[in-house]
């Protein structure tokens, strides 16, 4: 859950997935039926990496190093952004 707002304020009782639909709703799964063919020539079974530098990676990526045989994962985003009104009623403009 991501709460945006242009005042810091923090409500103990915020956060609760709970109270939103998209945090209790099932995910549908997309089905693979495409054919397609592969190929692999491993002339060791073992990978040897010295190190690794990541320059930056999004939060819908996966980083894999070696063997997957499947990655299953999901993600869920609430953004909420609060805006205080101004004397007039109205929401500030930004």
């Amino acid at each position: 859950m991501a709460v945006q707002r242009d005042y810091e304020k923090f409500n103990t009782k915020e956060g609760s997935f709970r109270s939103y639909q998209l945090f209790r709703e099932s995910i549908p799964q997309p089905s693979f039926d495409e054919q397609f063919s592969s190929a692999y020539s491993n002339n060791s079974p073992n990978i040897y990496v010295d190190h690794v530098k990541i320059l930056g990676i999004s939060s819908s990526s996966i980083v894999n190093f070696g063997s997957a045989e499947e990655i299953c994962a999901e993600a869920r985003i609430k953004h909420i952004r609060q805006l205080s009104k101004n004397v007039d009623g109205d929401e500030k403009q930004r």
